[in-house]
């Protein structure tokens, strides 16, 4: 795609991102509250899931970032790829991310072999628009999920890359034809947050989108 030739993302979310999300992390003072925990709680109600989910299935936390909001999910096995998780680790005493089954502390870009065709559900929540190649990461996503698997995909719509932090912007056209062209079906999207005072991550507007991979790649 041209926005992503000309713009060169992976250099800016190399030098600039990452040591954003980094420091943002470190210096979080919501994820170690009881608030994360019940706003992920709130979170996973409005789309309509339970603790019971995915008993007995395998979940992918794909930018899981320094706390795992799928831990909601109770007898479910948690995968965690997260660039940033060595550090998480190492730096952030309140990070939980050695409780889940295994963690890849690689971008989300690059597959994970022993996961491949091995994942049940994905969730993506506040991640896409902070990487540099949606294309790549939709197809991993596809390689990972069993036939018939699904994906909650859920970020912030907004016009620019507005920071350090976002490499990327996302255009509502882009990314459906992206899920087309790496055997996605959309069965539901959801716009906007259930919190009270806002419908965004951060930048722009939150959409969700719920899909089904349909075929193998």
């Amino acid at each position: 795609m041209n926005y992503f030739k000309t713009n060169n993302p992976y250099k800016k979310w190399k030098n600039k991102a990452q040591k954003f999300e980094l420091n943002f992390h470190i210096n979080n003072e919501w994820r170690p509250s009881e608030d994360f925990e019940n706003h992920s709680r709130l979170l996973f109600n409005f789309f309509g899931f339970k603790e019971d989910s995915f008993t007995s299935k395998n979940i992918l936390d794909l930018g899981a970032g320094s706390k795992l909001r799928t831990k909601y999910f109770k007898g479910s096995k948690i995968f965690v790829i997260e660039p940033l998780a060595d550090e998480f680790i190492k730096n952030i005493e309140w990070c939980d991310l050695m409780d889940a089954e295994k963690v890849y502390s690689i971008a989300s870009e690059e597959i994970v072999a022993e996961l491949v065709n091995n994942i049940d559900y994905i969730f993506c929540i506040n991640v896409l628009d902070h990487c540099y190649d949606l294309d790549k990461i939709i197809y991993n996503c596809n390689k990972y999920l069993k036939i018939n698997g699904s994906a909650c995909l859920s970020f912030d719509i907004h016009e620019e890359d507005v920071d350090d932090g976002h490499p990327i912007h996302i255009e509502k056209t882009m990314f459906e034809n992206i899920l087309t062209e790496n055997g996605f079906e959309t069965s539901k999207i959801i716009t906007g947050l259930p919190d009270e005072d806002t419908d965004s991550y951060g930048h722009g507007d939150a959409i969700t989108y719920f899909v089904k991979k349909i075929k193998d790649l």
